[in-house]
């Protein structure tokens, strides 16, 4: 998120940019959760705001997004989705 990405930059917080798959039917109507649904969630490398340079820090918002479409690609490619 735009928001989050935004603090980030002002107080030079790292980024843990996170990819979720197959969570829409994870939580059903009264509830918790379905127990018998895979989840895949990958961590991606922290990124240090400090460490990136000016055209890194305006694209910061593509750049992330980039990284997980192409994570969420390859896992539905590994699970033939």
């Amino acid at each position: 998120k735009k928001g989050a990405i935004k603090m980030a930059l002002k107080t030079g917080t790292s980024i843990l940019p996170v990819t979720l798959y197959n969570t829409n039917n994870f939580f059903i109507k009264n509830i918790i959760f379905n127990s018998g649904l895979s989840v895949y969630i990958h961590v991606h490398p922290l990124i240090d705001i400090l460490k990136l340079n000016e055209y890194e820090k305006e694209n910061l918002a593509s750049i992330i997004r980039d990284q997980i479409v192409k994570k969420l690609e390859t896992i539905k490619k590994a699970l033939n989705h």
